[in-house]
């Protein structure tokens, strides 16, 4: 299994034709004052999955100092794709959290309890 994430500015569905659409990818975010509230969106790509299997995944925003910050609620993903393509699955997911500090924070991708990857952002004022 591979897995890949992608933060951005906004993320929006498309039902009826069943793809994402991104905003702007973030790699840093600039706040105005501390404590403030962010919110941003999480594209997770999972992939060489297997085809029968379901998985709980799991976001967490942690600091430089591995201090949670925020978290997602458990997700069951399973695979979508039909039988000739790789098997996977694409989901989207708002988080947010109050921002106390400057820095580099991680949002860390848990897949059955384990940490799978990982995505930088930087926060700064």
């Amino acid at each position: 299994m591979n897995s890949q994430l992608l933060c951005c500015d906004n993320i929006e569905f498309n039902k009826q034709e069943s793809y994402h659409v991104l905003g702007r990818v973030i790699n840093r975010l600039d706040i105005s004052t501390m404590p403030k509230v962010i919110e941003f969106y999480v594209l997770i790509k999972l992939f060489d999955i297997e085809p029968n299997k379901t998985y709980e995944v799991e976001l967490q925003l942690k600091d430089s100092e591995e201090r949670l910050f925020s978290y997602t609620e458990k997700i069951i993903l399973y695979n979508r794709r039909m039988p000739e393509q790789v098997q996977g699955v694409d989901f989207s997911t708002p988080m947010k959290a109050v921002i106390t500090k400057c820095g580099n924070y991680n949002v860390e991708l848990f897949i059955d309890g384990k940490i799978a990857t990982s995505y930088p952002i930087y926060v700064c004022n």
